[in-house]
């Protein structure tokens, strides 16, 4: 069974980032702050989240600190389910 942080990982890399290097891309690198994820990558992984994960975010959870990296999400996946 997959991790929630593997399955978050497959996507970014699969359908937003276009880099060569992605597969170097850890679970604690900064997504937001180092310019992987732009604001329309970050709306993208939200709504996968939510559907792919069945959980709603509430307005404060969407905050750079929870969308910079894949263990922050993973973290707020479980949080929220």
């Amino acid at each position: 069974m997959e991790t929630v942080t593997t399955k978050l990982r497959d996507f970014v890399v699969e359908e937003l980032l276009y880099a060569s290097d992605v597969d170097e891309l850890g679970v604690d690198d900064e997504l937001l702050g180092s310019g992987l994820l732009d604001s329309m990558g970050a709306a993208q992984l939200m709504v996968y989240i939510e559907e792919n994960f069945a959980i709603q975010f509430e307005p404060q959870d969407l905050t750079f600190d929870n969308f910079n990296s894949l263990s922050a999400l993973a973290a707020l996946v479980a949080i929220r389910s």
